[in-house]
């Protein structure tokens, strides 16, 4: 884990409101999370709230995924972008990474901890 004196901010952007609520639980362990279930709710979000990553759910469809991935590029340019994926999910805009969403919390927790250290 980074260490600092402030938490790294990570918005979690889902369809699916359980795969939200859990995913939110599981980044609170390390991190200031924000959690937004639609476009609408990312775009309502504070001009002065920064993130240091955006992480994309396999939940949203390709369309979602790149113009959620686009706000934020334009929005937090200095944030990391992380998208979780299935065999049967697509996002096509430029990613930092992508994880598998079978691999579990573990190995999302630390591929977002290797992100944001690079």
């Amino acid at each position: 884990m980074i260490l600092s004196s402030q938490r790294l901010r990570v918005l979690c952007f889902s369809r699916d409101p359980r795969l939200l609520r859990t995913r939110g639980l599981v980044l609170e362990t390390c991190y200031a999370a924000v959690c937004v279930g639609s476009l609408e709710e990312m775009e309502a979000l504070p001009q002065a709230q920064a993130f240091d990553l955006v992480l994309l759910c396999h939940s949203l469809s390709a369309n979602e995924c790149d113009r959620s991935a686009s706000l934020a590029r334009e929005r937090w340019p200095a944030a990391k972008i992380v998208a979780i994926a299935t065999p049967e999910s697509t996002c096509s805009y430029h990613l930092d990474e992508v994880v598998a969403g079978l691999d579990g919390p573990a190995v999302l927790m630390s591929t977002l901890e290797h992100v944001l250290a690079s």
